[in-house]
């Protein structure tokens, strides 16, 4: 993608316009030559396929966020699930990385200054700690890998987006961060040998010489500035982390278990402070409302927080953002207010709700449909799509068993994908090898070259990487599965369906760039899982409760964190298919508002400031649910 010089600030944060340019403010490169404004970049050092948020096109409510945060205060932000909440919060942390630091809608900066902030960002990467700090605290620990990949995408994006605005004026800048003896430097090296060469007869020599230069300079540009970013982005999950050097992460993500250690070992010890502390799905700070529900992870999370919030790295610099779309407004103002008095915070008194408007960006309709009651009639639908080579079909199931029934059944009756047979949808009538064996019936067994051969090329790095071998089996024929362990359920004690944290991402990733087309799931997929769904398809509302060890209704909560996967924008239209006697209880729980939750903790007493009181305020559990209110303009029936 190349984009005009004086639209690249634009493209990067939306917000950023240029002054008109005058002729007193001519651009030089670091090699003091003029550089012809009109010319632009040469189109054959820019890199390709970039992919950036756009700032610009933050919603009302979203840019009122950018500015509360840019003048100091804290957010509570309650939004449906893919209503937008976390563009305002990445805009900011763009605006804060490039050092602009206003709070204005549109900055105007002149020719001087804009190639400051492009070659002052590639400096400060080589001195990390000038640059404002990140934290996100997630869940889960798919969610937690989810975000920091996120993060270095985002980065990239920019720093790839700058480097093709003036590939000329960054390459030297890149040269003195590798050395004299780096590739990049040996390359532009010759590059400026070959622009100056004149050889007469020589021409088409040099051309081809040049081409090959900057192709090669173009890919080795790309791979630095993605290996640079890998090396600022931390994250922790109880004892696994990554290899980046705490010194030289700008950004650090972690579950709310791992918080306390984070700032223990990794942070407070070398006495970094934060620009921005962002709680993800911050409802999980506090208890649901629902008695059946387990409440001793909850105990941990908070805990987890009192330890993160009372930190002195946490100072009145820092800006907190809480992000959720399942609490009720009553909640999160009682754990504000608490906040603001024990910790010295900035909460607004109110949290900030996102308007209706701010819901799913796809046509949905919910859609009544019987066959989907049976397992049967589960395994025929994916059969179905696979063989239709419709994308986007999610299931979510919430007995392991059933979900170990219906893959079981889709492995012996689809076969492996095949994209060099030339029969309609590109499959063959039988297995090319089955996996159910007993050579197959442990985990960890790599394949062999014979079975690589069989795979897709561009499915081959993924699907090896696969340890569970069902899950490797069932990716191969268009059906992935996800699941999150639940005490004496079926998967509990399951080892041939037992699944890693890397299985999870592979199979999140190969759904989510349509790879496979089916992807069924237990209530794992409802938080940290990122993907686009086109139909999802809800046999049941009811799943295994280990407190009450049977079958209980799921909560209001998981479901509309579950049925929100679906559309998003992904796709014009999408649809939710249940049932007859689900329809209304679905309904309800897709378009449930903050004033549809329970009340946790509301109306007591402060008190101390202590981790007790804490833990009250976030634990102790008032109301009860009530209906929801199920009008909204993007929303059908039938």
């Amino acid at each position: 993608m190349q984009i005009k010089e004086e639209e690249t600030l634009n493209e990067i944060m939306g917000t950023f316009t240029r002054s008109p340019r005058n002729t007193t403010n001519r651009p030089y490169n670091n090699n003091s030559k003029y550089v012809n404004p009109k010319k632009g970049p040469d189109p054959d050092l820019t890199i390709s396929g970039i992919k950036l948020r756009r700032c610009n096109e933050l919603e009302g409510w979203q840019r009122s966020i950018f500015n509360d945060l840019t003048s100091g205060n804290d957010q509570y932000i309650i939004a449906r699930p893919g209503g937008g909440k976390t563009m305002p919060i990445i805009c900011y942390w763009a605006d804060q990385l490039l050092g602009l630091n206003v709070s204005s809608s549109q900055i105007h900066i002149d020719n001087r200054q804009y190639e400051k902030v492009m070659v002052n960002l590639f400096k400060l990467l080589v001195v990390p700690k000038s640059i404002p700090k990140i934290m996100f605290m997630v869940p889960v620990i798919s969610l937690a890998q989810q975000t920091a990949r996120e993060l270095r995408e985002d980065l990239a994006s920019i720093l790839m987006q700058l480097y093709n605005n003036n590939p000329d004026s960054l390459l030297p800048v890149i040269c003195r961060i590798q050395g004299k003896n780096g590739k990049i430097t040996q390359l532009y090296s010759r590059r400026l040998d070959l622009l100056e060469n004149k050889q007469p007869g020589r021409e088409n020599v040099i051309k081809r010489n040049l081409d090959t230069v900057n192709r090669s300079l173009v890919n080795e540009v790309s791979d630095f500035i993605r290996n640079l970013v890998d090396r600022r982005i931390f994250w922790r999950a109880g004892a696994d982390k990554s290899r980046t050097k705490v010194d030289e992460a700008i950004a650090f993500v972690t579950v709310y278990e791992s918080g306390s250690t984070l700032f223990k070992k990794d942070i407070g010890s070398r006495n970094i402070n934060l620009q921005l502390l962002v709680l993800d799905e911050s409802h999980l700070i506090q208890e649901s409302g629902i008695d059946i529900e387990n409440q001793e992870r909850s105990y941990q999370i908070s805990d987890s927080v009192y330890d993160v919030m009372n930190n002195k790295n946490v100072d009145s610099d820092c800006r907190v953002v809480m992000l959720t779309g399942t609490v009720n407004k009553k909640t999160a103002g009682e754990l504000t207010n608490y906040m603001n008095k024990c910790f010295k915070r900035k909460f607004p008194k109110e949290a900030v709700v996102a308007p209706e408007s701010a819901a799913n960006r796809s046509n949905l309709t919910v859609i009544r449909n019987e066959s989907i009651k049976t397992t049967e009639g589960v395994v025929n639908s994916i059969i179905r799509a696979v063989h239709q080579n419709d994308w986007g079909q999610l299931y979510v199931v919430f007995s392991g068993k059933t979900i170990a029934s219906i893959i079981e059944l889709c492995i012996d009756k689809i076969g492996i994908r095949n994209i060099e047979n030339s029969q309609k949808h590109g499959y063959e009538p039988s297995n090319t090898f089955s996996g159910l064996g007993k050579q197959r019936s442990q985990t960890n067994i790599k394949l062999t070259d014979e079975e690589i051969l069989s795979i897709p090329p561009d499915m081959r790095m993924s699907v090896s990487n696969i340890t569970n071998p069902i899950l490797r089996q069932s990716v191969l024929r268009g059906v992935g599965f996800l699941h999150r362990k639940v005490a004496g359920d079926y998967f509990s004690g399951e080892q041939l369906y037992k699944m890693t944290e890397n299985d999870k991402s592979i199979v999140a990733k190969l759904f989510k760039d349509r790879k496979i087309n089916v992807l069924l799931a237990t209530d794992a997929v409802g938080i940290g899982v990122n993907i686009d769904v086109k139909d999802l398809y809800i046999p049941s509302i009811g799943k295994f409760n280990p407190n009450v060890g049977d079958r209980a209704p799921s909560s209001l909560r998981d479901l509309a964190q579950i049925l929100n996967r679906a559309g998003r924008g992904a796709t014009p239209i999408a649809s939710i298919q249940t049932p007859k006697e689900d329809i209304e209880v679905v309904t309800n729980a897709l378009f449930a508002g903050p004033d549809d939750f329970p009340e946790v903790g509301a109306n007591k007493s402060f008190g101390k400031c202590n981790r007790s009181k804490f833990n009250s305020i976030c634990q102790r559990t008032l109301g009860i649910f009530r209906n929801s209110r199920s009008s909204n303009r993007n929303l059908s029936v039938r």
